[in-house]
């Protein structure tokens, strides 16, 4: 999967299983770099 000039490794099969990635750049104490959130997109109950 291809975003912009980045390009993400990702398990066959998966893109097929979530309708979107959100990539969280955030910069803070704990954690360093960026972390990949899967989206379902269904909304919830």
């Amino acid at each position: 999967m291809s975003v912009g000039d980045f390009k993400f490794l990702i398990e066959e099969g998966l893109e097929d299983n979530y309708g979107k990635f959100t990539v969280d750049y955030s910069d803070d104490w704990l954690r360093r770099g960026f972390t990949v959130i899967p989206d379902r997109g269904t909304g919830g109950c």
